[in-house]
């Protein structure tokens, strides 16, 4: 159902932890850790270890 909004042109807000979920359908991903985004990410970006890399750094600092 989220391909067919999405190839229909509409804008899909997908909220999840799961990684693999969101890698699969995202066009483009913002990692959040506190309410503020610390990674915007898209296309060949998008990967398991750049999304727990901005989290993780963020949640260091």
């Amino acid at each position: 159902m989220i391909d067919n909004y999405a190839e229909a042109g509409h804008g899909v807000l997908v909220i999840s932890s799961d990684l693999t979920e969101i890698i699969g359908i995202s066009d483009r991903v913002y990692v959040m850790h506190e309410g503020s985004v610390s990674a915007h990410l898209t296309g060949a970006e998008i990967t398991e270890e750049a999304i727990a890399h901005a989290f993780f750094a963020h949640a260091a600092a």
